[in-house]
C-alpha cells in the first residue's frame, strides 16, 4: 500500500544516505550510497549540535566566502570542528558509562548547561529588581539596604547566583573547554608557540639567543617550544567564551563578597540568550574602529574650540552652557566644560555684547554646527550604515540558503526550468550535511577497506580541497540517473523475497506429493534454484551500498 511504501522509504532514509561526488577525472559525477554512522544518528539532533549547525549555515559575516570554492572550503573547515564536537560528546558518554561515579555525575551536570544559563539570567533579574527597591542613597560611595528582609534576600539570591554561574562555568569547561584543549593539542603536537607582530619583534632576538634559530617560514614570526600544560591553558583561555564565563563568575563573586552592585554587570548574560541583542551589539562593534576614530576626532575638535575660546579676549570667560558648569578661566576648565556639556547644551553667553563680535558669532555658529550636528550625525551614520550592512548580509545569506544549492551553487530557477524539484535536490542529492556524514563514515572505516573513490574523497577532504565536490554540476540536470535506485532496489528485494517464499512452498508441496526416491533430487535441484535467487539478492544489496 501507499502507507507501507512511505514507511519503507522513511526506514531506508534513517539508515542509508546518498550524495553525489566528482570522480578523480574531474568530469564524471557519481552517486554514492553509504550507511549513516551511529555517531550521526545519536548526536545529530543534540541542542548544542543544532545551534552549531545554525551558526555554520547563517554566519555573522561573509568574509572569505566570496566565491563558491571559498564558501565550500569555509564549510568544510567549520565542519571539522562540528565533527570534533560530535566525537567529544561521544567520549563524554564513554566517560559517563564507565564505573567512575564522578565522571557520571560530571557529564550529566554538564548536559544541563542551557538550564544553568537560563537560571543565572533569571536570578540576575531578581537581584537587580531587589536592588532597585532596597538600596538607599549612597553617601561617600557607600550604600545602605533598606529593610532586614532585603538584606537576607540579596544575600540568599547572591549565593544562588554564584552557584549557578559557577555551575555554568563548570559545564562550559566540560562541554567546550576540554574540546578546545584537545583540538589545540592535536593541531600542535610539537608544543610550539608561534609569536608574531610586536611580541616577535621585541622578544625575537632574546629567544634566538636562548633557543637558537626559532624563525618560522614567515620571517616575521618566531616559533618557541613551550611546556605542554602552558599551551593547553592558552588554548582554553584563548577563546572569548572562556573569558566571558570567567567574567560572569567573577562579577557574581564580587556581588556576594564585596558589593551587590556588581550584579548589574551580570546583565551581560542577556547577550548570550538573546540573538536580537547579539545582532544589535554587532551593529555597534562591527565598525568599532570607525566609531572610535570619530570619537577621537570629536575630542580633538572640542579641544581646538576650547583653545580658541581661551585665547580670544572677546570669548574668554564670557560663556558657559545654559545653566551648567563653570567659566572658561583656564584652558583646562574650558576643555572640561566643553567636553561635559558641549554636545548636549547650547552656548550660553554671560555678556550679550560678546555674541555681537565677529569672533563670538563665528564661535557660536561653528560650535553648534560642528559639535552638535556634524559629529553626532557622523557617529550615528556609522552605526546606521553598519545596521544596513548587517541586514543586507543577513538577507543575502538567507537568500543564498533558500534559493541556491550550497554544494553545486546552481540556483532554484535552473532546477525548476528543468522540471526538477529544488527542495528534493538539496535534501536528497546535495544535502550539505550528508557530506559531513560521509566524512565520518570514511574516518570510521578501516583504511585498508576503503575503495579507490573513498580514499580519494578522504585525502582531498584532509587537504580542504573541493575537487571531490560536484561544483556547478548535478546529475539530475545532466539527465543522469542511477542505474540502481535505493527505493527501487528495496522493492525488488521484497519482490524477490516473496518469490523465494513461493518457491519454498512449492518445494514442500512437491516433496509431499512424490515418493521418497525423488526427494533428494528435488531438494538438490530446488536448492540450487534458491541459491541462485539469493545470490541475485545479495548482489543487488551490494550495489545499493557501493
Amino acid at each position: 500500500s501507499a502507507l507501507d511504501d512511505f514507511t519503507l522509504k522513511l526506514r531506508v532514509d534513517e539508515h542509508i544516505a546518498r550524495i553525489e561526488i566528482r570522480e578523480p577525472d574531474n568530469v564524471s559525477i557519481s552517486a554514492v550510497y553509504f550507511p549513516i554512522p551511529s555517531l550521526i544518528r545519536k548526536y545529530w539532533h543534540n541542542s548544542e549540535i543544532t545551534d552549531l549547525r545554525e551558526r555554520i549555515l547563517y554566519p555573522p559575516s561573509t568574509d572569505g566566502r566570496g566565491t563558491i570554492e571559498e564558501k565550500v572550503k569555509s564549510f568544510l573547515n567549520d565542519g571539522k570542528y562540528l565533527l570534533a564536537t560530535l566525537r567529544h560528546f561521544e567520549s563524554l558518554d564513554e566517560y559517563a558509562n564507565s564505573k567512575n561515579v564522578l565522571y557520571l555525575i560530571g557529564v550529566n551536570i554538564a548536559r544541563k548547561m542551557s538550564f544553568f544559563n537560563f537560571l543565572t539570567l533569571i536570578v540576575t533579574i531578581v537581584l537587580n529588581i531587589l536592588m532597585l527597591y532596597s538600596l538607599e542613597d549612597s553617601v561617600g560611595g557607600s550604600y545602605h539596604v533598606d529593610g532586614e528582609i532585603f538584606v537576607k534576600l540579596l544575600l540568599y539570591f547572591g549565593y544562588v547566583h554564584l552557584a549557578t554561574s559557577g555551575m555554568t562555568l563548570f559545564c562550559f569547561f566540560i562541554l567546550n573547554g576540554l574540546l578546545y584543549i584537545k583540538e589545540g593539542s592535536k593541531a600542535n603536537e610539537e608544543c610550539i608557540l608561534e609569536l608574531d607582530g610586536l611580541p616577535a619583534a621585541t622578544l625575537g632576538p632574546l629567544l634566538r639567543v636562548i633557543y637558537g634559530d626559532t624563525s618560522s617560514a614567515d620571517q616575521k614570526k618566531v616559533r618557541v617550544p613551550v611546556w605542554q600544560r602552558f599551551l593547553q591553558v592558552s588554548y582554553f583561555f584563548g577563546h572569548f567564551d572562556t573569558k566571558y564565563y570567567f567574567a560572569l563568575t567573577l562579577f557574581s563573586a564580587l556581588g556576594v563578597f564585596y558589593s551587590p552592585l556588581f550584579f548589574a554587570c551580570c546583565f551581560i548574560e542577556i547577550l548570550r540568550v538573546s540573538k536580537l541583542m547579539q545582532y544589535v551589539m554587532r551593529a555597534f562593534t562591527a565598525n568599532i574602529d570607525q566609531v572610535i576614530a570619530a570619537v577621537i576626532l570629536a575630542a580633538l575638535v572640542t579641544y581646538l574650540f576650547s583653545v580658541g575660546a581661551y585665547s580670544t579676549a572677546a570669548l574668554h570667560n564670557n560663556f558657559n552652557f545654559n545653566s551648567f558648569g563653570g567659566s572658561c578661566t583656564s584652558l583646562k576648565s574650558c576643555t572640561l566644560v566643553a567636553l561635559d556639556y558641549g554636545y548636549s547644551q547650547s552656548v550660553f553667553w554671560d555678556y550679550p555684547a560678546a555674541i555681537g563680535t565677529v569672533e563670538g558669532s563665528f564661535f557660536n555658529f561653528a560650535f553648534t554646527f560642528i559639535l552638535q550636528i556634524v559629529v553626532p550625525g557622523l557617529i550615528s551614520g556609522i552605526i546606521i550604515d553598519t545596521f544596513s550592512e548587517l541586514r543586507n548580509t543577513t538577507n543575502a545569506v538567507r537568500d543564498d540558503v533558500l534559493n541556491t544549492c550550497f554544494i553545486c551553487n546552481i540556483n532554484r530557477e535552473d532546477f525548476e526550468t528543468n522540471g526538477t524539484s529544488f527542495e528534493k535536490h538539496v535534501t536528497d542529492d546535495h544535502n550539505m550535511w550528508k557530506y559531513l556524514w560521509y566524512i565520518v563514515y570514511l574516518e570510521e572505516k578501516d583504511r585498508s577497506e576503503l575503495s579507490g573513490i573513498e580514499q580519494y574523497c578522504a585525502e582531498t577532504f584532509q587537504q580542504l580541497s573541493v575537487k571531490w565536490l560536484p561544483i556547478k554540476a548535478a546529475r539530475v540536470l545532466s539527465k543522469m540517473t542511477d542505474k540502481y535506485d535505493l527505493y527501487t532496489i528495496y522493492h525488488k528485494l521484497l519482490a524477490l523475497q516473496r518469490d523465494v517464499n513461493k518457491v519454498e512452498a512449492s518445494i514442500k508441496n512437491e516433496i509431499r506429493s512424490r515418493g521418497n526416491g525423488m526427494q533428494s533430487k528435488l531438494i538438490v535441484a530446488e536448492g540450487e534454484r534458491l541459491q541462485e535467487i539469493k545470490n541475485i539478492e545479495i548482489s543487488l544489496l551490494d550495489v545499493s551500498l557501493s
